[in-house]
């Protein structure tokens, strides 16, 4: 246990997001070993100087913010059970406003009317979280977020007094009850005031918010895909890797909630969401690997040599992830190695 708890110690040194460590186990208990989680942490610090650039990037690159757009509304809709196939879902978000009518034309394929809407609707909040990143969350403006997912909605006509407003009767999330309507208030404006009290988010705060956010459930419908946002807001806020909650593992995903009202520890969703931090280095890994490239590139403006561990340095990685990025801008014909052993220096070709 004092490895752990030492190998805790130098995580948390680097990279304050996983202090969770400490709950690294052997095979035996069912969680992954401590050298397979070393491993996983080597990988993210490999990429955690790139983030800012990312998301500079992501605001940036048309193609990369639809691509993620797509892929971050796709799943979300499917995990509260939208049908709309991912490469349907691209072409809504790209209509001005869809229609059932106006889909079938290009797909052939006819889905419930709210789903097509509200799938564009999500992808409208999504811009709307982006252009408001420097603005301060407050209850008025969660209430417009539910206004923006579920306007022009058959769900908005029938639930005109819970549209855009806190719920007015009671509900449940999977069969657990929730706070009463007239407890909302009071729960949101704590929850509110813990939430901006923090300037910035580590991962496992931002799985704790979360999970209070779910319980409270404080809409009469959309909660999991407000969440969800106010994630990947909270993430990029605090320049903690994205991540997509992928419905295939849905269940996974609401088991770990489920473990939060139990326990009131965020432990599980947090290795729940380091796993998908690492599919979604994995997914990015081109871009990210052009970063390298850029970076590298922007040193020779000053620089006639390159050493490793300057590149060590530049990205705040180790000696053996140094070796890798200089040996791929070799295999790119972009940089040619002199000399042998500490002398080593790379120049551009």
């Amino acid at each position: 246990m004092n490895k752990y708890i030492f190998h805790n110690c130098i995580i948390y040194k680097h990279c304050e997001t996983y202090k969770i460590l400490i709950r690294v186990k052997n095979t035996n208990t069912g969680y992954r070993t401590l050298s397979d989680t070393i491993g996983h942490y080597r990988t993210l610090f490999w990429y955690n100087d790139c983030m800012k650039e990312f998301i500079k990037t992501l605001l940036a690159d048309k193609n990369l913010y639809e691509q993620f757009k797509n892929e971050f509304t796709f799943h979300s809709s499917a995990i509260e059970g939208s049908t709309v196939s991912k490469e349907d879902n691209t072409k809504i978000l790209l209509m001005d406003n869809p229609t059932n009518k106006e889909l079938m034309i290009e797909t052939n394929r006819k889905y419930p009317e709210d789903e097509v809407q509200e799938n564009f609707n999500l992808g409208v909040l999504f811009d709307y979280m982006i252009e408001t990143l420097d603005q301060l969350i407050t209850e008025r403006e969660t209430k417009i977020w539910h206004n923006i997912l579920m306007r022009n909605t058959l769900w908005s006509q029938r639930n005109v007094s819970s549209y855009g407003k806190y719920k007015g009767i009671p509900n449940e999330i999977d069969g657990a009850k929730t706070p009463q309507p007239h407890e909302i208030p009071e729960l949101m404006s704590k929850f509110i005031a813990k939430l901006n009290k923090l300037k910035k988010y580590t991962l496992e705060d931002i799985c704790k918010i979360h999970c209070e956010f779910e319980i409270i459930h404080p809409f009469l419908d959309g909660n999991g895909r407000i969440g969800r946002i106010l994630m990947l807001r909270m993430c990029l806020l605090s320049n903690v890797y994205p991540f997509i909650i992928n419905h295939e593992t849905r269940e996974e995903y609401l088991s770990c909630i489920k473990m939060y009202r139990k326990t009131k520890s965020s432990g599980f969703l947090v290795e729940y969401c380091h796993k998908l931090q690492i599919i979604f280095i994995q997914k990015f890994n081109k871009f990210l690997k052009d970063i390298h490239v850029t970076k590298i590139m922007n040193w020779f403006k000053t620089n006639k040599t390159i050493k490793r561990s300057d590149v060590e340095q530049l990205f705040n990685i180790g000696s053996s992830n140094a070796k890798k990025i200089l040996t791929k801008l070799m295999g790119l014909n972009l940089l040619q190695r002199t000399g042998d052993g500490p002398s080593t220096y790379y120049t551009l070709k």
